[in-house]
């Protein structure tokens, strides 16, 4: 198994936002994409105050057990697709 580590967007029961580190298995991802819109909100300031505006997320879709799961992380899909990728070679060798 090929695990990266992304830092995933999730929501306290109030609706504020905060970020939780988690690692998800590459093998189950079936696609990423850019969310623009919370692009837009950090830019606007209605979320995650402090941050750089720079940032970017994306939206994985991760089969499980029971269907499959979008989770939003931050990083552009350039990114994850990059940790995908070097975590495949670094266990080649």
């Amino acid at each position: 198994m090929m695990f990266i580590k992304v830092q995933k967007v999730s929501k306290k029961n109030d609706g504020e936002l905060y970020l939780t580190e988690i690692r998800v298995n590459s093998k189950h991802i079936s696609f990423i994409s850019e969310n623009k819109q919370m692009s837009y909100d950090l830019i606007e300031g209605k979320v995650f105050k402090g941050m750089n505006p720079m940032a970017r997320f994306s939206d994985i879709s991760v089969l499980t057990a029971n269907g499959t799961q979008l989770i939003t992380v931050v990083g552009e899909p350039e990114i994850i697709e990059n940790r995908i990728n070097n975590s495949k070679r670094l266990l080649r060798g």
